[in-house]
């Protein structure tokens, strides 16, 4: 699946410190020790981009019967899957709020969703981690609307160049 978005599991110290008891200070991010990265079955690299991998809340399946059900916190790439999958939404709906109200329209084409949040993620810790690690960074919602915005100014709506420069 080439046009899939791969998402891999990042944290901070103070996540881990609140859910773990961890020592550990600063909001520097870190990707986490299970999530895969490097070279794909394709011949690709991934992942394309991180997001929170820890502290999620979820509600809980499958509970035991005589356990009690409901929200509980996880980790994993299955939780960091879910919040980029959030963030991919949250910029979708801000896009139809926005067309349904502006003359100028934002490109709706998910394909170029995608490449925009790849484009915009934001690198961290570029002397412990490579983009083969990391991807291009973690989800920054702010930083994607802001190229949507810049990409309707220019009269570009449909457009968006990748990473090789084709469109």
């Amino acid at each position: 699946a080439r046009s899939a978005l791969s998402v891999g599991a990042s944290a901070t110290q103070n996540m881990i410190a609140r859910q773990y008891q961890w020592p550990g200070e600063g909001d520097d991010n870190f990707m986490l020790f299970f999530s895969s990265r490097g070279p794909s079955a394709s011949g690709g690299f991934k992942p394309n981009l991180t997001a929170p991998g820890t502290e999620m809340s979820s509600i809980q399946l499958n509970a035991a019967p005589g356990n009690q059900a409901g929200l509980n916190v996880f980790w994993g790439t299955s939780m960091a899957a879910p919040a980029a999958t959030g963030a991919f939404a949250l910029l979708l709906d801000a896009i139809h709020k926005y067309n349904a109200t502006h003359a100028v329209k934002l490109t709706e084409d998910v394909s170029k969703l995608r490449q925009v949040l790849i484009e915009t993620a934001r690198p961290f810790d570029l002397e412990s981690y490579t983009w083969i690690d990391q991807g291009t960074g973690i989800v920054d919602l702010s930083a994607a609307w802001k190229k949507l915005m810049e990409l309707a100014q220019s009269g570009i709506t449909s457009d968006i160049k990748k990473a090789d420069g084709s469109v």
